[in-house]
């Protein structure tokens, strides 16, 4: 597994095409988090931050997949349905966030407000889903380079870092397997029936990468290359 589109002509692989788009993604796998997170040497503390962050991820995506079903018009009940399939994902994860948070000893009540790059992001996500210019493919492509570089960045890593055994593995394993590889599929394919070759895709799908890279780069550690230190 590569971990990129799995359509050869869709939309969904015209944007990731992009060279803006791939000079992000480049630039995601060679980030100093992301290495260290491979290598297992990422400071805890920098994992434990990654882990308060992404909650605040997931509600974004709740809101997300929320506003695309309400889109949905006539003779679009199977995209509702995929639209509900992915929502309900991330409601399960959200019920099993406390846990995890638990288990790698984050309080998450004590992480009540985003930093302020994930609330850059989270809010421009939020503004998409509550435009009403923006239909079911305009929101989905504010949404899929997350899901797909976080696909992209785990199946990389198992494939460089094979005999991998630390506490991070299990992270790479699970954004690598075939239970996750679904959802960006999913997502994609629900985009490119949606979206045609409408220019404003490349725009939205971009823009996420451009302006923050990626949800597990924004920590405090992982924007500064502390976590390689």
């Amino acid at each position: 597994m590569e971990g990129t589109p799995s359509s050869s002509s869709g939309l969904s692989r015209r944007l990731w095409g992009d060279a803006q788009v791939q000079a992000s993604v480049l630039r995601a796998l060679h980030h100093p988090f992301v290495i260290a997170l491979a290598s297992g040497v990422l400071p805890r503390e920098a994992f434990q931050s990654y882990i308060a962050e992404d909650a605040f991820f997931l509600k974004s995506f709740a809101e997300g997949y929320s506003a695309a079903i309400s889109r949905c018009g006539p003779g679009q009940e199977h995209v509702a349905r995929g639209l509900g399939e992915l929502l309900q994902g991330v409601q399960e994860e959200l019920k099993l966030h406390d846990s995890y948070a638990a288990e790698w000893g984050v309080d998450l009540s004590q992480h009540q407000q985003p930093n302020p790059a994930t609330r850059a992001y989270v809010d421009w996500v939020h503004a998409i889903a509550q435009d009403p210019k923006q239909g079911v493919a305009g929101i989905l492509s504010a949404m899929v380079p997350c899901l797909r570089l976080y696909a992209f960045l785990a199946c990389q890593l198992a494939k460089g870092y094979p005999f991998a055994d630390h506490e991070y593995t299990e992270w790479v394993r699970s954004y690598s397997s075939a239970e996750y590889l679904r959802l960006p599929a999913k997502a994609e394919a629900l985009l490119d029936e949606t979206g045609g070759t409408e220019d404003f895709g490349v725009f939205l799908f971009a823009s996420p990468w451009l302006l923050l890279v990626c949800p597990i780069l924004l920590t405090p550690a992982g924007q500064d290359g502390g976590a390689a230190g």
